[in-house]
């Protein structure tokens, strides 16, 4: 890789910021919506409309307030990182939707600036890597996931910073991310997988000697992929120690992972085949999330039209990393984006043959499709042009489905057809 001048470096951090903090403020304006009428009392043990929950907070939230009653065996499913986060935000803020969605949204924020910290590392073009993250920042869907008190928006961060601490060549710090990441959301591992898959791709096309190759992979796994499980292993025996559910961090995790990897038939009214995600003309119904009769609060989970591009972007990562291979390059971009794509989005097509899937899972995948088609389109003339009515595009379906509008803008858009 070139080394970065100092000023364009510092220039793109700069923009990154600002894009990053702006995008923050928006998100403050929605965190109070909804905002529950009933107290947390009535909320802890079962979940009503009345409760404010949306979507999976229900789980989530109500887990939050039993640990904090001293009853820390639930929703054990899931590693503790994520809520405890949630329950710092709670203890600071107060048990309402600023305590509960605060730290999310940070994380969830944090998470554009980290993109295009990673595209730059890919790509080492300034002006690719900000509308990466802008692709990424005003996706509505995955502002929508990031904006409330979910695990996904803690373990996409720690997951990014990971791979762009691996970028750099931090092993130590990078195996310490992932493995918080791992203690956020066990799905985190799918990412994990797809560097250090990129780094045994990547170690075969540069050594060509497969011997070398698997050597250097496992000196990978060893300095990253370890030390995250042992971050992993390390994080969860106090959590142990307090739930009294499980004697050690092992028999825990065999717990959640047959939990998560039950054979079971799908159930057709469960879930959405993995297809239907980003295919344009067979699309998931859209998912509300919280929506309210008035529209004037609705929170989607839905394709956006960077959604779309998620074909075209696997397809050119492979044809382009083909060409630099004849040129005689090293595509890291290109091996990246199509590892990443993989193992967080494909790998679901044989899993729904055992369980239900959901579109939301599609948040962790986003990343790699924004830095993907930035790369892809970064060659100027219609390439840009390109570029930017995808930009504007994104912008547009924020605007329509943005959570919280004014019933002016609700009936505006009604009448146009543009809302159900």
């Amino acid at each position: 890789m070139k080394t970065p001048q100092k000023g364009a470096f510092d220039g793109l951090r700069l923009a990154l910021a600002i894009l990053t903090l702006t995008i923050l403020a928006v998100k403050l304006v929605v965190i109070p919506h909804p905002w529950p009428s009933l107290p947390p009392e009535e909320c802890t043990y079962e979940a009503r409309v009345e409760c404010g929950f949306i979507f999976d907070e229900a789980h989530y939230i109500r887990a939050v307030r039993m640990m904090m009653k001293g009853v820390w065996d639930v929703n054990m499913e899931h590693p503790p990182l994520a809520k405890l986060l949630i329950m710092l935000g709670i203890l600071v803020l107060g048990d309402n939707p600023w305590g509960w969605r605060l730290i999310p949204a940070l994380t969830g924020t944090a998470s554009i600036y980290l993109t295009g910290l990673i595209a730059y590392e890919l790509t080492r073009s300034k002006r690719t890597s900000l509308i990466a993250a802008a692709l990424f920042g005003l996706d509505v869907a995955c502002f929508n996931l990031s904006s409330i008190a979910i695990l996904d928006p803690i373990a996409l961060m720690f997951s990014l910073l990971g791979a762009l601490l691996f970028l750099r060549q931090r092993w130590l710090l990078s195996g310490l991310s992932f493995g918080l990441a791992l203690l956020s959301k066990l799905t985190t591992v799918f990412i994990l997988a797809s560097i250090l898959a990129t780094w045994l791709a990547a170690s075969w096309l540069r050594l060509r000697d497969h011997k070398k190759a698997l050597r250097s992979w496992v000196g990978g796994l060893e300095r990253v992929g370890f030390i995250a499980f042992l971050v992993f292993i390390a994080g969860m025996w106090p959590y142990e120690l307090v739930a009294k559910k499980y004697a050690t961090p092992f028999e825990h995790l065999d717990f959640m992972l047959e939990y998560h990897g039950k054979m079971l038939q799908p159930n057709p009214e469960e879930g959405a085949p993995p297809l239907s995600w980003t295919n344009p003309i067979l699309q998931f119904p859209r998912q509300p999330l919280y929506v309210i009769p008035d529209m004037t609060i609705a929170y989607y989970c839905l394709q956006t039209p960077l959604w779309w591009m998620s074909w075209l972007v696997f397809a050119f990562s492979i044809y382009a990393a083909i060409l630099e291979l004849r040129g005689g390059g090293l595509p890291l971009t290109e091996l990246a984006t199509a590892s990443w794509f993989t193992l967080t989005y494909l790998i679901y097509f044989p899993i729904s043959l055992l369980r239900p899937v959901y579109p939301f899972y599609f948040y962790m995948t986003v990343p790699a499709i924004a830095i993907g088609f930035s790369n892809m389109m970064r060659e100027g003339g219609v390439c840009e042009i390109i570029r930017l009515l995808l930009l504007a595009a994104q912008i547009i379906w924020l605007v329509i489905f943005f959570p919280i509008k004014p019933q002016w803008l609700v009936t505006i858009l009604r009448n146009a057809g543009l809302l159900q």
